[in-house]
């Protein structure tokens, strides 16, 4: 938080206790005190190159990924989750935005599982191989507008621009191999009571897309 530029003053003169104020429009202000918030700092993690070899041989210490356990309901991960990854990895642009659909707003909570998997997906395609998938990313971005909450929206907006939830990057980090691996891939599934496990599950499906973009044999 800063005070507007050329009131310096008014840190100096404290509000009385039970005085009225007004927040909004980014300003919080009591009686002489006019602030206001901005952000200090880059949500966009600082990526080594990134190594496909590298990226690939990290995504094996991980090891298998229960798909059980992400929240994400079995018949997304069933029916959505080839089609999606399947076009990602062709570069099928319109159909890979079509699977996305399928997960928008799925699951209870303020951030259903099926956002917070998509979350994970971009924040790994849109930082670790940029610029390939920043229109896609910003397509289904829109795409979930009116479809979810309002914070899976704001979310799933970050996301398509490379803002990280503070985890997801701690990972992206590590795979890319800044960082310890595991410590990581702990972090991030603690994360709230089932957001976490949906997050990871989405970084490693990007990170996986972008070590192998083309579908094997």
């Amino acid at each position: 938080m800063s005070t507007v530029p050329g009131d310096d003053d008014a840190l100096r003169s404290r509000p009385e206790t039970g005085e009225l104020g007004q927040v909004g429009g980014g300003r919080i202000e009591v009686g002489c005190l006019s602030a206001y918030v901005v952000r200090w700092w880059d949500p966009r993690p600082a990526l080594p190159p990134v190594r496909t070899a590298l990226l690939t041989s990290n995504l094996e210490l991980l090891g298998p990924i229960v798909e059980a356990t992400s929240g994400v309901p079995a018949d997304a991960v069933t029916n959505v989750l080839p089609p999606l990854t399947g076009a990602l990895r062709l570069g099928d642009e319109d159909a890979a935005l079509q699977a996305a659909e399928g997960l928008i707003g799925l699951g209870p909570g303020l951030t259903p599982a099926g956002d917070d998997l998509l979350v994970g997906l971009l924040s790994a395609l849109v930082c670790l191989a940029p610029p390939r998938f920043t229109d896609l990313a910003a397509r289904v971005s829109a795409a979930a507008k009116g479809r979810t909450t309002e914070l899976s929206l704001a979310l799933l907006r970050h996301a398509s621009l490379g803002n990280c939830v503070g985890a997801v990057g701690v990972l992206l980090r590590a795979l890319a191999g800044a960082g310890d691996l595991l410590t990581a891939h702990r972090r991030l599934l603690s994360i709230g009571h089932s957001s976490g496990p949906a997050l990871h599950f989405g970084v490693v499906l990007g990170a996986d897309i972008v070590a192998r973009p083309a579908a094997g044999p």
